[in-house]
C-alpha cells in the first residue's frame, strides 16, 4: 500500500505518487525492486523529502520534523513535464486557486494540496499540516489520494470549491480525504499543462 513512511512525510509520498503517475518507467522501476515496492516507495519519499527540504550541499532550509513547506514541494513537484508554482488558498482569491486545481485535475494534471484549519481557529491552525493529492475531476466527483492511508477517497466537486457551504455526509468526507483538516490552504498549481488530454485521469 502506498503510504507515507512517517508522520513527516506525507507532503513526499504526494510528491512520489505524483512522479511515478508521470513516469510509467519509474513506475515500474519501483514496482519492480528486489525489496518489494513498499520499500522503494519509502526510500522514493525520503529522498524526495532531502530534495525539498535542503538546499545546495544539503544545507537545511527547513526541520524535517515540520514535514514538507509549499515551495519546497513546488520546487521538486513533476509530473512528467509539468512543473509546479505554490498559492495560497486566502479568502479573497482561495475560491480561484480551488477552481484552477480543479481545472487542472479534469484535464488529467493531479494537484498536490496542503490541508489544515482556518483562521477562525487562530493563526497556528491555518498552517500547513497534511498533504493530500487531488487525482481526478470529473461527473462532479473530486478524487483525491490520502497518503496517511494509503487511499483514494470521493467527495463531491463543490465540497472541495467551497469547503465552509457544505455540511453533514459530505462535510465529513472531505475532511477525511483531507487527512482530517477541514480546508484546504495552500496548492501546487501547474505552470503549464497545455497538450494533456482531458481523458488522462492518472490515479483515478
Amino acid at each position: 500500500m502506498a503510504r507515507q513512511v512517517d508522520e513527516s512525510t506525507c507532503g513526499s509520498a504526494v510528491l512520489a505518487m505524483l512522479l511515478l503517475a508521470g513516469d510509467p518507467r519509474r513506475a515500474l522501476d519501483v514496482a519492480s525492486r528486489p525489496a518489494g515496492p513498499a520499500a522503494a516507495f519509502a526510500t522514493l519519499q525520503r529522498t524526495l523529502k532531502a530534495r525539498t527540504n535542503r538546499g545546495p550541499l544539503g544545507i537545511p532550509l527547513w526541520p524535517d520534523g515540520l514535514g514538507t513547506p509549499p515551495w519546497g514541494a513546488a520546487r521538486v513537484a513533476r509530473y512528467g513535464r509539468v512543473r509546479y508554482a505554490h498559492r495560497v488558498v486566502g479568502r479573497r482569491r482561495g475560491r480561484d486557486v480551488l477552481a484552477a486545481a480543479a481545472a487542472a485535475a479534469g484535464a488529467g494534471v493531479p494537484v498536490p494540496l496542503f490541508s489544515g484549519g482556518d483562521l477562525d481557529g487562530g493563526a497556528a491552525a491555518a498552517v500547513p499540516r497534511h498533504v493530500v493529492l487531488l487525482t481526478a475531476v470529473g461527473d462532479g466527483t473530486a478524487r483525491l489520494y490520502e497518503p496517511s492511508s494509503g487511499s483514494l477517497h470521493a467527495v463531491p466537486e463543490e465540497a472541495l470549491a467551497a469547503p465552509d457551504d457544505v455540511a453533514g455526509d459530505d462535510r465529513a468526507a472531505l475532511t477525511a480525504a483531507l487527512g482530517g483538516w477541514p480546508h484546504v490552504v495552500w496548492a501546487l498549481l501547474p505552470r503549464d499543462a497545455r497538450g494533456l488530454s482531458p481523458a488522462r485521469r492518472p490515479l483515478a
